[in-house]
C-alpha cells in the first residue's frame, strides 16, 4: 500500500501471512534414483499438517515405471527410466503448495562397502587380527553410473566370514 507524501491517512493494521515451504523430510526435494523393485516412503514436513496428494504427471518409459499410493509409498517395477512425481499439500486455509520430484529407476553400477564399527587399540598401532566375539557393523551404499547415490535400492549383500 502507498501514501502520498504529507496524507494524513494511516494504516491500522496489516496482516500478513507467512507459510512454511513444502520439503521432502529426508534426502534431496528435486529428484530420487531408485532401483529397479525398490521402494520408498515419501514424507514431507506437511504430512501431519495438512492432507497431501500424490500422482504422476509423465513417464518416459510408459505405464508401471513407478507407481505411488496414497500414502506417499513410490515402488519402481522391472524397467529403468525417469518419471516426474507431483506432491500437492492442501492447507486448511486454502493454500496449495505444489512440489514437482524426478524420480529416475536405474540399475546399480557399483556397491560401496565401509565398517561403522569402532575398534581402537593401546599405542594406536595395527592388530594381528580382530578380537574373538568383536561384532563389525559394515554399511552398504549403491551407486548408478554417474556415481550419484541411490535413495532407494533392493540390492541383497552378503558378508561370508573367512576363518
Amino acid at each position: 500500500m502507498q501514501l502520498a507524501v504529507g496524507t494524513s491517512r494511516s494504516i491500522s493494521s496489516l496482516l500478513s501471512k507467512v507459510y512454511q515451504e513444502m520439503q521432502l523430510a529426508v534426502g534431496t526435494s528435486r529428484s530420487i534414483l531408485m532401483s529397479p523393485y525398490s521402494h520408498y516412503a515419501l514424507q514431507s514436513n506437511k504430512d501431519a499438517i495438512c492432507p497431501v496428494r500424490y500422482a504422476l504427471c509423465q513417464c518416459v518409459k510408459g505405464e508401471g515405471l513407478v507407481t505411488v499410493d496414497s500414502q506417499g509409498v513410490l515402488r519402481a517395477g522391472p524397467d529403468t527410466g525417469s518419471a516426474l512425481l507431483e506432491v500437492i499439500a492442501m492447507e486448511t486455509c486454502g493454500v496449495n503448495q505444489t512440489l514437482l520430484i524426478s524420480v529416475r529407476v536405474s540399475p546399480v553400477w557399483f556397491v560401496r562397502l565401509f565398517s561403522v564399527s569402532s575398534l581402537y587399540s593401546v599405542g594406536g598401532g595395527g592388530l594381528p587380527a580382530f578380537p574373538l566375539g568383536w561384532t563389525i557393523r559394515v554399511r552398504a551404499l549403491c551407486y548408478d553410473n554417474l556415481g550419484q547415490q541411490f535413495n532407494a535400492h533392493n540390492t541383497l549383500t552378503h558378508i561370508t566370514t573367512n576363518r
